[in-house]
């Protein structure tokens, strides 16, 4: 809980410490074994609702998961997935356990569900690392004077979303194809407004199939990020203050 700067995610993590030492003392005790002069507490259902609860409170500001997770954004992240390895791992030696002697099915479903919860709120905790880079490196960016003179004031233009209309998406589109057709690479051209959203999307003969899926990723990604998507990719790399953002964001390419 000290890697973490998000209080919900470190509370939760208080109140689980606390609560696994009764579950600590249930699996150690042996049921039919001498007698305790200390009860032990059993896991009941109320606490298996309470982790379903939390769980989705975070499932609710997760985003999509559209691939493989590769740990490792933040530091409370990756002990948050650490601990869930170690959960996992007990939560086999309690399904083992059982085929021995009964154990509670209560405590089998809590450790199943805490499981899933450490997972998710390792999710959320990288991906409000990453929101929280991207912002400083925006007011970074808006703070430091660009010198081209093709893009002084540029950023101070106020822009009317509704402004985009759908002639002006076919004269883009058309010069996209006519400068396709000039080098010989048939396209996928995507035309997006000003929140990513698609506007017009339109495939040259013979484009690879891919692009109708990457092309309006990329439009989205320059229209959200504010900048061209090749800047982007320098900005992601390891070392850099966006490193992951293409990996744990979707639509983002």
């Amino acid at each position: 809980r000290a890697a973490t700067t998000n209080d919900d995610i470190c509370a939760d993590i208080i109140e689980l410490q606390g609560e696994l030492i009764n579950v600590m003392a249930e699996v150690a005790a042996r049921p039919g074994g001498k007698p305790s002069k200390i009860k032990v507490p059993e896991v009941v259902p109320a606490q298996v609702d309470r982790l379903e609860q939390r769980l989705d409170h975070y499932l609710a500001e997760q985003f999509p998961q559209t691939g493989f997770v590769r740990p490792g954004i933040s530091m409370a992240a990756s002990a948050l997935d650490l601990a869930r390895s170690t959960v996992r791992r007990a939560e086999r030696f309690l399904v083992n356990l059982n085929r021995a002697e009964p154990v509670n099915p209560v405590l089998i479903k809590y450790v199943n569900r805490l499981s899933d919860l450490l997972y998710v709120m390792a999710r959320v905790d990288e991906q409000r690392t990453i929101e929280q880079a991207v912002k400083q490196g925006f007011e970074k960016a808006a703070l430091t004077p660009d010198p081209s003179p093709s893009r002084r004031g540029e950023s101070r233009q106020e822009v009317n979303p509704m402004s985009l209309t759908l002639k002006d998406c076919d004269r883009m589109i058309e010069a996209g194809m006519k400068r396709a057709a000039e080098i010989g690479v048939p396209m996928v051209l995507a035309v997006v407004n000003d929140s990513g959203n698609p506007v017009e999307l339109r495939r040259m003969d013979d484009a690879l199939e891919v692009s109708v899926t990457l092309a309006p990723h990329k439009a989205y990604t320059a229209a959200t990020v504010r900048m061209p998507t090749h800047e982007l990719a320098e900005l992601s790399q390891p070392g850099q203050p966006l490193f992951g953002i293409d990996v744990n964001m979707p639509k983002l390419t």
